[in-house]
């Protein structure tokens, strides 16, 4: 297994992938699916009270 460094490693090597082949979004999660993802934080955020600075 890879040496971790911060956890993004996988989605750095992905979006560089992308880059490289002229494409705007990663073939293994694009732009819906990240949408959702993001709506689902949210929600989990506002479920747990959690505000970021600026809310």
């Amino acid at each position: 297994m890879p040496k971790q460094i911060n956890g993004f490693e996988y989605e750095f090597q992905a979006c560089f992938k992308a880059l490289e082949q002229n494409k705007i979004e990663c073939d293994k999660m694009n732009h819906k699916e990240i949408l959702k993802m993001m709506n689902l934080m949210d929600r989990v955020r506002e479920k747990m009270g959690v505000k970021f600075i600026g809310e």
